[in-house]
């Protein structure tokens, strides 16, 4: 799960900590299956919470400030080297990032 923390993005943390438990809830093995992270102009890892509730994710992200560009893609590799096959974004799409051969099949 890679959310966008740009500045157009304010509000994203209490939004991002919900999904992201519902989401953690519905893969099978979350501990070994899921990974999530933040992007603005570069992207971050995030550890993983030790329980895959809403209260350990939020505890997370509590202190998360957003600011700064968006690149969509800042995930992508890390995203690839864990080998996932399915990435969720939650972003309002103002990507300003070069995706030149990023996503090339």
């Amino acid at each position: 799960m890679m959310i966008d923390v740009s500045g157009s993005m304010s509000n994203i943390v209490q939004f991002a900590a919900d999904k992201a438990s519902i989401f953690a809830e519905c893969v099978k093995d979350p501990a070994n299956n899921f990974r999530w992270g933040l992007f603005e102009a570069t992207g971050r890892e995030l550890p993983l919470p030790e329980e895959f509730v809403q209260d350990a994710f939020r505890t997370i992200l509590y202190k998360i400030k957003g600011g700064g560009g968006t690149d969509i893609t800042a995930l992508y590799e890390p995203a690839r080297a864990f080998g996932a096959d399915v990435d969720v974004i939650i972003s309002d799409g103002e990507h300003n990032g070069d995706m030149k051969g990023t996503l090339e099949a």
